[in-house]
């Protein structure tokens, strides 16, 4: 009798160490391969995908934790058929189906698509400050801020961030920014400026004032949009200029 118990014992002692071993890790697939040792759920398949929850954003859980995710197909308030995300403080869209210009998605709206459909452009619906000078009169970045060409910006604001110690200057107001959960924001270039404001009844609006671009012009002084110039990217202004606006994008 005990060494039936013994036995008994012993295998409740394997059961349950399996057990914890099966949830700790879930593998996924019609092979039998174990998990990936890196993930806790890893799901394997050819020919599937993951279905996750299709539901009224009206019906969303609430309180709905950190990190949880849904696929609107209503009442989404920056539209359906999209992956929303919850931060822990706010839902924000991670894709769309069908993704155009004038989609709430990225922590702004998307105001550019690129011939493949694939990437484009995002800006914030509001001006992050309407005072701020380009920073270091006097003082040439360089040609790694004087592209000017749509997809550049993001390369002037580097070199203009590392080449100017400045604070507060408009490059570093973009390069600083956390907004809507996203930290790569940057100044746009002019061109990318210039698309904007094509754009801008469907971005939040512009004002009627100047905007920095990230495109350098010379040690003096910088591109910025001026609606009432023309052509509207050929206007520039000295660097130390502080009555102009900034308004931050960023690339998807």
């Amino acid at each position: 009798m005990k060494k039936f118990t013994g036995v008994f014992f012993l295998i409740i002692f394997f059961l349950v160490l399996e057990m914890n071993n099966s949830f700790s890790q879930v593998s996924v697939n019609t092979t039998g391969a174990p998990p990936n040792p890196a993930a806790m759920l890893d799901v394997q398949s050819a020919n599937q995908g993951i279905l996750i929850p299709r539901i009224d954003f009206n019906n969303r859980p609430i309180p709905a934790p950190p990190g949880l995710m849904i696929f609107v197909i209503a009442n989404g308030p920056y539209g359906n058929n999209a992956l929303y995300i919850y931060n822990g403080v706010s839902w924000s869209v991670l894709a769309f189906a069908n993704l155009t210009i004038g989609s709430y998605t990225g922590g702004g709206v998307v105001f550019y698509i690129d011939p493949t459909g694939l990437h484009g452009l995002i800006s914030s619906t509001v001006d992050q400050t309407s005072y701020a000078d380009w920073g270091c009169f006097g003082t040439l970045i360089g040609p790694g801020a004087e592209h000017s060409e749509i997809g550049s910006g993001d390369t002037n604001t580097a070199a203009i961030a590392a080449g100017c110690s400045e604070a507060g200057i408009a490059a570093k107001i973009c390069d600083t920014l956390t907004l809507n959960g996203f930290t790569d924001w940057y100044l746009p270039a002019i061109d990318e400026l210039d698309s904007m404001y094509v754009h801008s009844d469907i971005i939040g609006g512009f004002n009627t004032g100047w905007y920095w671009s990230s495109t350098e012009h010379d040690n003096n002084g910088a591109f910025i949009y001026w609606p009432y110039a023309y052509p509207t990217n050929n206007w520039w202004t000295d660097k130390s200029f502080q009555y102009v606006s900034v308004r931050c994008i960023r690339k998807f």
